[in-house]
């Protein structure tokens, strides 16, 4: 089944990140969209990448933070975006 995307939100996850990615090195490729309210960061999977949760104030910017950085390098790293699939979503997909 092909991999259906979420409906735009104001959160914004990045995918595929490099081991060694901060917080701030994540704040320092979103902010230039737009004002970010939060950044969460799940490290803790060994064997697997690194992703994060970037929460804007706007929809806009999540939008066009979405769509330029994604497959875009974070670090020499080649990350997907997608917007944030909320507990809701979550159900209606499976």
């Amino acid at each position: 089944e092909p991999q259906r995307t979420a409906p735009p939100s104001t959160s914004v996850g990045l995918f595929n990140l490099p081991s060694s990615v901060t917080q701030d090195d994540i704040r320092d490729v979103m902010e230039p969209f737009g004002k970010v309210k939060h950044v969460q960061l799940i490290n803790n999977r060994p064997g697997k990448a690194p992703f994060s949760f970037v929460e804007f104030d706007d929809l806009n910017d999540a939008i066009d933070a979405k769509e330029k950085v994604h497959e875009t390098r974070v670090l020499g790293q080649m990350v997907r975006t997608d917007f944030a699939i909320g507990k809701e979503d979550r159900k209606q997909r499976y």
